[in-house]
């Protein structure tokens, strides 16, 4: 079963910690869909999606005494499923709320990592080691206004607002905010919150003329306007090293002030793997797939735009010999191969999709600050080449999340991998669920969009 929980920004108590000898304050729960008190939401459907907000809608229908338990921008909710486990899923924001003639309202609600795009980092070049380090960087850059406590004293007493003058904004020179104003940013993460493949990938080996030479390389990183930290962290990482976000928010009172817990995730790691496995005959309802090969492309022209409008081919400095570069990703004290690059002459080759694909040949535009040097330019290209992904093939399966009704079975989670079995078609392959839709109401069905190798996909869809 899944549970909904509101908590009223306004709806503020006290209690005494025993742990810490201090007084604490929380939000009361209030409760929007526990099924078992028979307490349900109307048409309630919760879509999570990978590195993005997603979206939570609902209807409380008219006369409930539901509706005083939410508020727009002014609560916060929490989804949590008990299957195999009491698991937190998602928290939200709700952000609009529509009323018919009957007076049925019906809640539209996102999720945490849409906060993300509330606060924005000035332009900067960032040159350190550590992908932890960088994460760090943006969010402690991120200073936001979440608590600043303001005031001006007992507005009914002040003699020296004219009654005559309705409308006018006044300056009072006694004003003097207080101390202690504060600034509260999202929480540091730790060594402990980022996997450990996905921290390193960022060196490099080249290939030169008198041999090979690994090369250690700072993690660069730049921008050029004030963007929102999580555009900076989808252009600038997710874009790059590939892996996902995931929140969670286990003092939902501090979730308006930016205080939750942030963690950065490769799918592909072990502990992303659920043991709930997705089959043909066992629990899949429903399946269609999806292709896009329209923007591929396995080797590319580097093009930047000239002062007059014009496009000119970026190339390297003169002389400079073709060269090879290999990624390298790091997990414990174990170094494996990561990606493979060839800038030959006029272009770049990503081998690794060029030996499976053959060639196919674009121009890629490129916009560099006037600041940026020649080398920090020559990298951008090439980290933009290391980064470069097969076509996008994806399933869409309505199926039956197997939790409610098998024990010790992890639930349907967006960014963990699921494994996709079917041994007619010599299917058994490690699929990442990219989004999730649940149906609150009927928690047995469940769409989910996976994310798989062209081959696997065309084969299961060829056997639904």
């Amino acid at each position: 079963m899944y549970y909904v929980y509101s908590y009223l920004y306004d709806d503020v108590y006290t209690y005494y910690d025993n742990a810490t000898k201090k007084e604490k304050y929380a939000l009361k729960q209030r409760l929007l869909h526990i099924p078992n008190l028979d307490v349900f939401l109307k048409d309630a459907v919760l879509t999570m999606s990978m590195n993005k907000s997603g979206m939570f809608t609902f209807t409380i229908p008219a006369g409930s005494s539901q509706a005083e338990n939410i508020a727009v921008l002014r609560s916060v909710l929490t989804v949590y499923t008990d299957c195999p486990r009491l698991t937190f899923l998602w928290a939200v924001r709700p952000i609009r709320v529509e009323t018919d003639l009957y007076g049925n309202q019906t809640y539209t609600v996102e999720g945490l990592l849409s906060t993300l795009n509330d606060t924005f980092v000035a332009p900067t070049a960032y040159t350190q080691t550590l992908l932890l380090n960088f994460m760090n960087y943006v969010l402690m850059s991120s200073f936001s206004p979440r608590r600043l406590h303001l005031s001006i004293g007992n507005m009914d007493n002040r003699t020296d607002i004219p009654s005559n003058e309705p409308g006018k904004t006044y300056v009072f020179p006694d004003y003097d905010p207080p101390e202690g104003s504060k600034m509260l940013v999202f929480p540091r993460l730790t060594e402990n919150d980022i996997s450990d493949s996905l921290r390193y990938v960022d060196q490099y080996t080249e290939n030169g003329a008198d041999g090979t030479v690994r090369v250690e390389r700072k993690l660069t990183r730049w921008w050029n306007s004030y963007e929102s930290v999580m555009e900076i962290f989808q252009t600038k990482m997710i874009d790059y090293f590939g892996g996902f976000l995931e929140v969670y928010a286990d003092q939902p009172h501090m979730v308006r002030e930016g205080c939750f817990h942030l963690r950065y995730l490769d799918p592909e790691a072990e502990e992303s793997h659920l043991n709930q496995t997705i089959e043909v005959g066992k629990n899949i309802l429903e399946l269609s797939s999806t292709y896009n090969m329209e923007d591929f492309y396995t080797a590319f022209y580097p093009v930047v735009t000239a002062e007059d409008g014009s496009e000119k081919l970026f190339t390297r400095t003169p002389g400079t010999p073709s060269k090879c570069f290999w990624s390298y990703y790091y997990e414990s004290d174990t170094v494996y191969p990561g990606n493979y690059v060839a800038w030959l002459g006029l272009y770049l080759v990503n081998n690794n999709l060029y030996r499976k694909y053959g060639m196919i040949l674009k121009k890629v535009a490129f916009s560099f600050d006037e600041t940026d040097t020649k080398e920090n330019k020559e990298k951008a290209v090439i980290d933009f080449a290391m980064k470069m992904r097969e076509p996008r093939a994806t399933v869409t399966i309505k199926a039956v999340d197997l939790s409610p009704i098998e024990s010790n079975t992890d639930c349907f989670q967006v960014g963990r991998q699921v494994k996709v079995c079917c041994p007619e078609q010599g299917i058994e392959e490690w699929m990442t669920i990219e989004e999730l839709t649940i149906y609150l109401n009927d928690p047995t069905q469940c769409t989910v969009t996976l994310n798989g190798t062209l081959d696997s996909i065309s084969k299961l869809v060829a056997r639904g």
